[in-house]
């Protein structure tokens, strides 16, 4: 979503690190698909015979790279979100911190009136129909929590750092 210049800023690129998350993620996916490549073709294929003398320092090859890609695809996963979903991810952030500052601040969540709010600044992208209502940042909301509990947790800890006092007084 792009809410006035918070997520997205001209000339700037404030998602890099969900970019970065995102070529991870492909790179461990690539690393579990040449590893299965290479059981197939050369230690099962009709090739393996011929070069198993070759090859037999690195049978644990297909193996290592499998659980590589296993293990840290599922550590991305955790941090920044599903594979193509990480912008989209980083976007929604920013409209749940808002949400959760509302409920800080007041004791409930009244998305309606962040919707309002929301509606009310103009997008950077006017070609992108978004339903900013206060039932679609619920479902996003509960989505993120659902689906992302960590992220979910470093939104609302992110919320808590930096509006809320340590005394747990509200700011402001």
């Amino acid at each position: 979503m792009h809410y006035s210049g918070v997520t997205e800023l001209p000339g700037a690129k404030p998602l890099a690190i969900f970019d970065d998350f995102e070529e991870i993620a492909e790179i461990t996916a690539q690393a579990g698909a040449l590893g299965r490549s290479i059981q197939a073709k050369m230690f099962a294929g009709p090739r393996a015979p011929a070069l198993a003398p070759f090859l037999h320092k690195f049978q644990h090859l297909p193996t290592e790279l499998a659980y590589f890609s296993n293990v840290i695809g599922a550590l991305i996963e955790t941090l920044a979100g599903k594979r193509g979903h990480k912008a989209k991810i980083a976007k929604n952030q920013h409209l749940i911190e808002a949400s959760e500052f509302v409920r800080q601040k007041t004791g409930k969540y009244y998305d309606e009136h962040v919707a309002e709010l929301l509606q009310t600044i103009p997008r950077l992208n006017v070609d992108v129909e978004e339903d900013i209502s206060g039932d679609a940042i619920r479902k996003k909301r509960e989505h993120l929590k659902r689906t992302y509990p960590l992220i979910y947790r470093n939104v609302v800890d992110r919320v808590n750092k930096q509006y809320i006092r340590s005394e747990g007084q509200p700011v402001g």
